[in-house]
């Protein structure tokens, strides 16, 4: 065999064995199957810790445009919204790298991690609209101390303090915009500003308060490097003078400075808040049982009209159709992974009120019922839009799961831009799949329509529905309770709600 292959390829007596042996085992001349084999040279144990700690929300940001398409081994296609990176890849790789020093933890090299962040792509993020309030104000807050010290070199103050000063705010922006949230999620710190049941406790209200079972022994040196910089700069505009420094001129830097003061301190508290209602959501997960589902609501933009062709005249003037999208998490049995099912609302033209909501929360439970029997208890979750965080919406629950069956155990409201990932994550592909049906030559002009292109583009694990609210049966009336914006999470009993104005204190 050997001298007959001889003029065309060389064999050898292993390769004659091998070929033999698939004739036998297969058949003659059936092609061989190539297997793909993967060599695995990293340890899986630090592999995992790593992507745990990059997947943490404070690194990242859903947003609700935009999509790319992950492509399984299996050929499937899966469309998936942007995500944009808040943090670059080495002070995401430094944070790691404390934080493994902290905990005793051999990671992997800073290269190897560098390799992984370039495999896991994720957009930087450079120009950001539709910001929450208290993050803008904080970022602005540090760009008038800024200016502040610019101002005051003009006028005299030495260019080194000024230099040192400016230093001081970008490291302590920088601080709030990573470190500070990692240190916000330990469960009791000794540090009074990482510390939630000290920072969020009421001292003014007991029933608001929780004493702390530790002592407040250290202090941070960010934290405390941002008190101390912020005094110097007010003590640098009181008692500096000079024959161009007038008393108007330092009076107008005192108002912005109090007034940054308190947009930069109020982000900080912004954060602190995040990331306690953070630990609503999570929790829940994390004990979800059989029966059981975690609700997360919220409104999408609402989606202006379109047309294939459409004239000018009438590209103006659209009042665009409102659609509700509610994200449904769900642990089938035990042992389980948790699955997530969407169902959207679709409407031509409603004003986005409680009644609205608690219409389309007592239709949306009466279908999860009917589909699974089992089902007894629901915790719901949204953000502080007024539709949701009213004392109309709280009251009308108790009658909704009265006449539906379904116990809603707690309402936790998150702070803004937090907790409503998973529903930016359906809307963006929802849009996606919307204008490619327009692009295929079809209008969108009514929730009729919305719903067909829903239908005739399906997307995985969603339900969609064409709604009307019967304005008829509104029904409920009651005083308003004073101070209710201060609560933000609700506990429901058979003869009381539970309130509290930070989860878990008091």
């Amino acid at each position: 065999m050997i001298e007959l292959h001889e003029p065309y390829e060389y064999l050898t007596r292993w390769q004659i064995k091998q070929a033999r042996k698939h004739a036998k085992m297969t058949g003659p001349g059936t092609p061989v199957e190539k297997c793909r084999t993967h060599r695995i040279r990293l340890p899986l144990a630090k592999v995992d810790h790593f992507l745990d700690f990059i997947n943490r929300p404070y690194f990242y940001q859903d947003v609700a445009y935009g999509t790319r398409v992950l492509k399984l081994y299996s050929r499937e296609k899966i469309a998936m919204p942007n995500i944009v990176r808040t943090v670059k890849r080495t002070t995401m790789i430094s944070q790691y790298i404390q934080f493994c020093e902290e905990e005793k933890f051999v990671p992997l090299s800073r290269s190897t991690l560098f390799k992984i962040l370039e495999v896991r792509e994720a957009s930087q993020r450079k120009s950001l609209q539709g910001l929450d309030n208290a993050a803008a104000d904080g970022a602005s807050g540090f760009a008038t101390l800024e200016r502040i010290i610019d101002e005051l070199q003009e006028v005299g103050v030495q260019t080194a303090w000024c230099s040192e000063v400016r230093k001081r705010l970008r490291d302590s922006k920088q601080y709030f915009k990573t470190n500070f949230c990692l240190h916000c999620t330990e469960k009791e710190s000794c540090c009074p500003d990482h510390c939630a049941k000290f920072a969020l406790s009421d001292d003014k209200d007991e029933t608001h308060k929780k004493t702390c079972d530790h002592v407040h022994s250290h202090l941070c040196c960010e934290c405390e490097t941002l008190k101390e910089t912020v005094e110097r700069i007010r003590n640098q505009i009181c008692c500096h003078s000079t024959a161009v420094y007038c008393k108007e001129q330092r009076d107008d830097f005192l108002f912005d400075f109090d007034k940054a003061k308190v947009d930069i301190f109020e982000w900080k508290a912004h954060i602190m808040r995040s990331v306690n209602q953070e630990k609503a959501k999570q929790e829940v997960i994390h004990n979800l049982k059989n029966g059981e589902v975690l609700i997360v609501m919220d409104w999408a933009m609402k989606f202006t009209e379109m047309k294939f062709r459409e004239k000018q005249s009438e590209w103006f003037g659209k009042h665009g159709m409102s659609w509700h999208v509610s994200s449904v998490i769900i642990k089938p049995n035990v042992g389980e992974s948790l699955t997530v099912r969407s169902y959207v609302h679709l409407f031509d033209s409603y004003r986005q009120d409680w009644f609205s909501v608690a219409s389309i929360l007592e239709h949306l439970l009466q279908h999860l019922k009917s589909n699974d029997p089992r089902l007894k208890r629901v915790f719901l979750r949204s953000d502080e839009a007024g539709c949701y965080h009213n004392n109309f919406l709280i009251a009308a629950i108790q009658d909704i799961s009265h006449r539906v069956g379904v116990s809603v155990i707690f309402y936790d409201f998150s702070e803004p831009n937090f907790g409503k990932d998973i529903c930016d994550r359906i809307i963006c592909p929802l849009k996606t799949n919307l204008k490619t049906y327009v692009n295929e030559g079809n209008d969108i002009c009514s929730a009729l329509d919305m719903y067909t292109a829903l239908h005739r583009r399906p997307l995985r694990g969603t339900s969609t529905t064409v709604c009307q609210v019967d304005e008829s049966l509104k029904s409920l009336e009651m005083k308003k309770i004073d101070g209710f914006s201060k609560y933000h999470n609700f506990q429901f009993s058979e003869s009381n709600i539970r309130v509290w104005k930070a989860y878990h204190i008091g």
